[in-house]
């Protein structure tokens, strides 16, 4: 189990949203996305730093959904709020969605490229000035996912899964009856779907009905594409800042392979410290002063 000790649940809720979108659209959409989350931000509650969200009535009742979009600033388990992983690993957490573009920033990190692949190309996580986020580029795919029911960054969307997955996702389709390799309807992947997956797979720039975070073009979550390229094994690091990014806001960028197809993003990720173990053997631990592994 990772052990975590600092967070940003203790940012007040307007500033949280504003570096959000701030770091995330830059000029010229931090002002649409800034004034989307103010419109917002009466309905949306603030909470006590390390209150549990299953420990308080849901702000949305027993209609939650992706709308008004809320940052989930209350802890999603006891080990820490959603971008730090919550602190637990298992399976049934990590949900399994069947289709979407999403960007997989598993192996995200140094400036360099890491990985088994001459190929690799660098995917950096850099931080920002104050070291409160951090923007890492991952490689974007298209088709089935995994999100980390713990790792839910849009407060109604959580509530709304574990109304119907459990709180620990073994109520949906995840990692466990749906593993690696798997196709929907085939074998044990049959099922219900959470209902984070139709978020991520709805994802649109312009249309935040249809969205889990208004204005992203994409979202990161995690699958199994890149795992041949890089390093099987783990490194563990002690106390080290390290970026959360799983279903964080991602932009396309322009820097994308046209001979290969291979297209990347941008995500903009929070940032906590605590003990980790990075999904490849070998690795340096601390990347600096700007950079951190996801």
């Amino acid at each position: 189990m990772i052990t975590f000790r600092t967070y940003l649940s203790d940012l007040p809720l307007v500033l949280l949203a504003s570096v959000l979108s701030t770091l995330l659209f830059g000029a010229p959409l931090a002002a649409q996305m800034s004034s989307y989350l103010e419109s917002g931000s009466s309905d949306c509650p603030q909470f006590a730093p390390g209150t549990v969200c299953t420990d308080v009535s849901p702000f949305c009742g027993d209609d939650c959904d992706n709308l008004p979009f809320c940052p989930t600033t209350c802890w999603t388990t006891s080990s820490g709020p959603a971008w730090s992983g919550a602190g637990v690993g298992s399976a049934s957490n990590n949900l399994y969605c069947p289709e979407g573009t999403y960007a997989n920033c598993h192996y995200s990190g140094p400036p360099w490229p890491t990985g088994t692949s001459s190929d690799n190309v660098p995917l950096p996580c850099k931080l920002n000035e104050d070291g409160t986020m951090a923007s890492c580029k991952c490689e974007v795919f298209e088709g089935p996912s995994y999100v980390n029911i713990y790792a839910i960054m849009n407060l109604g969307v959580y509530y709304e899964t574990i109304a119907v997955c459990g709180a620990d996702g073994s109520g949906c389709l995840n990692m466990g009856n749906c593993p690696q390799g798997s196709t929907l309807g085939n074998g044990d992947c049959t099922g219900t779907i959470a209902p984070a997956c139709q978020y991520v797979a709805g994802q649109d720039p312009d249309n935040p009905e249809t969205s889990l975070i208004p204005g992203a073009d994409l979202i990161s979550t995690y699958g199994f594409g890149m795992n041949t390229n890089y390093n099987s094994g783990s490194t563990s690091c002690e106390n080290i800042l390290f970026a959360g990014c799983m279903t964080a806001p991602c932009q396309y960028a322009d820097d994308g392979d046209s001979t290969s197809g291979t297209s990347y993003a941008y995500c903009v990720c929070p940032v906590s410290r605590g003990d980790i173990s990075l999904a490849q053997c070998g690795q340096i631990c601390d990347l600096g002063d700007q950079y951190v592994w996801e």
